[in-house]
């Protein structure tokens, strides 16, 4: 280690480290991703909602177009059986949510924020 003179010299330069380039110093930015992230009140009014009706909004929200259907369909057919709703065509998470008639119905008023969210997921 305390070596000094040619060999040292020597030593260093064996590895022929370049520095890299000096840049200018710029602030960091941020890039806005608001476009494809879901309104935040009302991420954090879903995130109030407990985990069995989360598990059944986040895959729905991938069907939006099926989430417009269901809720179009339950303002045409308001008390349901069981077997109405499985003869339904739709995954088994909008399915679902057809027994949380305001939920669906929000998600489809929401249909942007509903989309936002399917992407994101």
């Amino acid at each position: 280690m305390g070596q000094s003179g040619p060999e040292a010299r020597s030593t260093r330069n064996t590895f022929n480290i370049r520095k890299a380039p000096a840049r200018h110093a710029r602030p960091c930015q941020r890039t806005s991703h608001a476009h494809r992230r879901p309104d935040r009140p009302v991420a954090r009014a879903i995130a109030l909602y407990p985990d069995p009706l989360l598990s059944l909004i986040f895959p729905a929200a991938t069907y939006p177009q099926d989430v417009v259907a269901a809720e179009q369909w339950l303002a045409a057919t308001p008390n349901p059986t069981e077997a109405d709703i499985v003869a339904q065509g739709w995954d088994d998470s909008i399915k679902g949510l057809v027994h949380y008639p305001t939920v669906l119905q929000t998600m489809s008023n929401q249909i942007d924020w509903t989309q936002a969210l399917g992407a994101a997921l």
